[in-house]
């Protein structure tokens, strides 16, 4: 008898060496006879082990239809689950006149810090699937090469280009003298306002180097991408544009809670939150005569217009830290030469949290002629593992520009400060001169 096959959503799941989340304590007496064992069972009704799960979607003739040229994007979410827990015991004695306690089984995960996704963390997760699903339609209308930029910047190249070369001739013929003049200012670094003189030149220095000659080489290596694309054989039809965003989040500290059967209890703990965003679009060129390729990848479009004009507004690259004003000109303006066939974003969530039990202790009374103690074990540890993967097919795009959720970072919070500090001269100059 023909079986018949299942088709749509589906789920399924695997548990591997699942062993009960519980402990004993057993508690000897003085002459090792054994007076109790109390069984604890906690609130985690995993388990150590793994645990596994998937949901995903299951197209009809999915491989024939692919090999036939179709593009089938599903929706899928997987979770892989793992706790691993040393089950050596905590052992308190022999003591004279008291006896032994032991503790054996799962104490460090069950006792141990419960981590918190901070939700702040999970909220900047959550709204970065907007911003790399714009960037990866960004990246895949825009321009080999921004012709237009580079004729409404030409002045400013020039410029750049004149200033180094003074510079480098000037070093080059003068090179003793310059020497000796470092010297002298090194010297007198700290009178006549040289300090304040050497941290504007530095950050001057530091300025054109960001935004004047790292975008230069970047234009000289586009234009040559350009060039090669334009002379080359005619491009795949069908292509992939991806971005990606990542995020992590950690912190560690130390919980005393009161444990039972124990004086005192200390376990360190850390939890650790990493989360990858990507998103992807694929595509295809539509027919195009070499004119609209030559004008596509040259930044020559009627559609272009807007993003030359945003880049050509000063500062507007400040602005683009935090909102995507330039990717979302790129990707809502419809581009006629490509046919958009899918979209997905995929989210990444990883959890470890790491307990250990550095000390522990029991207070025991009294008993003559045996003094009062204070008995110490520890060491039990414990890992946590989350990994989760979410993946959305064929998504909304967001009609308007984002918040982003990325840092500024070292290198743009330092490109901030000298920009407003520049900023703040060039108006104290121009107040000076008006008065």
């Amino acid at each position: 008898m023909k079986s018949t096959k299942f088709y749509g959503p589906r789920f399924r799941e695997q548990r591997r060496m699942l062993v009960p989340m519980q402990y004993h304590q057993i508690d000897y007496g003085p002459t090792g006879s054994l007076q109790s064992d109390v069984t604890f069972v906690g609130s985690n009704t995993f388990g150590t082990g793994t645990y596994d799960s998937i949901s995903d979607v299951v197209t009809p003739d999915y491989f024939t239809s692919v090999k036939a040229g179709a593009v089938i994007l599903n929706s899928a979410t997987f979770v892989h689950k793992e706790i691993v827990c040393d089950d050596g015991p905590l052992v308190f004695g022999f003591y004279p006149g008291w006896g032994t306690r032991r503790f054996t089984g799962k104490m460090a995960a069950i006792w141990g810090h419960s981590g918190v996704r901070p939700s702040w963390f999970q909220a900047d997760v959550i709204s970065a699937s907007n911003l790399v699903l714009t960037r990866a339609y960004a990246k895949m209308n825009e321009a080999d090469f921004q012709l237009l930029v580079s004729i409404g910047e030409f002045h400013k190249t020039v410029s750049l280009i004149e200033s180094g070369l003074n510079d480098m001739v000037r070093i080059t013929t003068t090179f003793a003298s310059q020497l000796r003049s470092i010297r002298r200012r090194f010297r007198k670094i700290t009178s006549n306002g040289q300090l304040v003189d050497m941290r504007r030149e530095l950050s001057q220095r530091w300025l054109e180097y960001r935004y004047g000659w790292k975008p230069l080489m970047f234009d000289i290596e586009n234009a040559t991408k350009a060039y090669s694309n334009l002379v080359s054989s005619k491009p795949t039809r069908r292509q992939v544009s991806r971005a990606s965003e990542e995020f992590e989040y950690e912190y560690s500290g130390t919980d005393a809670s009161n444990r039972t059967g124990l004086t005192s209890c200390s376990i360190g703990y850390r939890h650790r939150y990493t989360a990858k965003v990507s998103a992807g679009v694929i595509w295809e060129l539509t027919d195009e005569t070499p004119a609209q390729d030559y004008l596509h990848r040259l930044g020559l479009y009627w559609r272009d217009i807007p993003s030359v004009a945003w880049e050509l507004v000063p500062y507007s690259f400040v602005v683009d830290w935090f909102v995507n004003v330039g990717d979302w000109l790129n990707a809502a303006l419809p581009n006629p030469n490509v046919a958009v066939l899918g979209n997905w974003v995929t989210t990444q969530n990883v959890e470890v949290s790491t307990n250990v039990i550095t000390r522990a202790t029991i207070s025991v009374a009294a008993n003559p002629p045996y003094p009062a103690t204070v008995l110490t074990s520890g060491g039990q540890g414990s890992i946590y593992l989350e990994r989760s993967l979410n993946r959305q097919a064929n998504v909304q795009r967001s009609l308007l520009p984002a918040f982003t959720t990325r840092d500024l970072g070292l290198l743009r919070s330092i490109d901030g400060v000298l920009l407003l500090c520049q900023q703040l001269t060039n108006l104290k100059k121009l107040k000076l001169t008006t008065d």
